[in-house]
């Protein structure tokens, strides 16, 4: 039955507003006057209201009349038969309705006054109208599938109680995860007033999933459940416990990553220290192996000038290294490949031909200048110019035989 279908009931509130609702029995109503006020009160509907006009008019009736004692249930049959004349102990038949007639004979049949008797008078036979015999033969098949339906079947029993338990035990863990949304655990303010509030709430249908006896209430407790659940989304009271969540979140990340930074700087303080205790018994051991310095002038006279001396000599070995590399490189040119420190001279030549004689067109096709360190680059590189044939050529010393290879 739907709220719509439901008779209107005045009911009255606990500052004596009275309103008329089509509420189901079971749960609370707010009042709309005290709501207009800017309160909420709430009127709580019995679960016998009635459910259908004529209950509403026998629940107005005993209203009011109080304490008056009920009328005897048989008062009116007992009027009509009091009204009636008593019987004479003559049997009077009246012509039945067109149609009847006897199952025998197919003539027309009497009736009776009280039409629960049919008569045939040329066949003397009596009986029962068809009309009743019809309602009493309803009447056995309908005891009989009440009889029927009413057998007690185990299994249907037991899965109806399983499926209720089933939905109470869904609908349990489900509130169980909305009073985990509003823990107020680390809130403080108005995120952890608004988070006790709908957890007290929430939890306070608890016993009542517990107890529910049929699937119906305990859909009427779900529609409940989704009413207070929607208000809080819409009031915004979950985004604001979410908001002072993730901030208390982000201090702790902040403090943790504070402290691990902290522990790395006093670990990197820790080996600074620790090298420089080393550094330290390093120039110790050393300057205890080093000889005492010499006292005499005369002595160190002399060492300096052995020092200078090899200094001089160390310097002129650099200048004439540099300046044969400088003269190669001049001379012969850069290597052609890259060099990690510094760019070395070039000391062979690959040149690819198309055939073992060099023709005059080839003459500048497919050179490279390499060292020796990096021949197999170049003869990689010219065979990847797709020449057949190449030659490699000692250009380290001009003058000098060259030593030719030929692929």
């Amino acid at each position: 039955m739907t709220t719509s279908r439901l008779p209107e009931i005045t009911v009255t509130c606990r500052k004596d507003h009275a309103f008329r609702t089509r509420a189901h029995g079971g749960q609370g109503v707010d009042c709309p006057q005290c709501r207009s006020d800017g309160e909420r009160v709430k009127v709580w509907i019995r679960k016998d209201r009635p459910r259908s006009a004529r209950e509403l008019a026998d629940h107005e009736a005993i209203d009011s009349a109080g304490t008056a004692a009920p009328a005897r249930p048989d008062a009116e049959l007992a009027a009509r038969w009091a009204r009636e004349s008593p019987w004479d102990g003559k049997a009077r038949f009246a012509p039945g309705r067109d149609g009847d007639t006897c199952p025998k004979c197919s003539r027309p049949v009497l009736w009776e006054p009280g039409r629960t008797l049919i008569y045939c008078q040329p066949c003397k036979w009596g009986g029962l109208p068809p009309v009743v015999t019809e309602h009493y033969t309803r009447q056995a098949q309908r005891s009989a599938e009440v009889a029927v339906r009413d057998a007690p079947d185990l299994a249907t029993e037991r899965a109806a109680r399983v499926r209720l338990r089933a939905m109470a035990q869904r609908m349990t863990d489900h509130v169980g995860e909305w009073i985990e949304t509003f823990d107020p655990d680390e809130l403080n303010g108005q995120a952890e007033r608004l988070a006790l509030d709908y957890q007290a709430e929430l939890a306070a249908y608890l016993p009542e999933i517990r107890q529910a006896k049929s699937e119906t209430e305990l859909i009427e407790i779900a529609a409940e459940i989704t009413a207070i659940t929607g208000r809080a989304e819409s009031s915004g009271a979950v985004a604001t416990i979410e908001r002072q969540r993730e901030a208390i979140e982000r201090q702790q990340q902040t403090a943790e990553q504070d402290t691990r930074w902290a522990e790395i700087a006093r670990q990197a303080a820790e080996r600074e220290q620790a090298e420089r205790a080393r550094e330290s018994e390093r120039q110790a051991a050393i300057a205890a192996r080093t000889p005492k310095v010499i006292q005499g002038r005369a002595e160190r006279s002399a060492l300096g000038m052995a020092r200078t001396n090899s200094n001089v000599q160390t310097a002129g070995i650099i200048a004439v290294a540099a300046h044969t590399r400088a003269e190669i490189i001049w001379r012969n040119g850069h290597c052609e490949f890259p060099h990690t420190l510094m760019k070395a001279a070039a000391t062979e030549q690959v040149t690819g031909t198309m055939s073992y004689y060099r023709e005059p067109h080839e003459t500048h096709t497919g050179v490279v200048r390499c060292c020796y360190k990096h021949r197999a680059d170049a003869i990689a590189y010219i065979t990847s110019l797709k020449w057949p044939f190449y030659r490699v050529e000692d250009i380290s010393k001009p003058g000098a035989p060259r030593h030719v290879e030929v692929q």
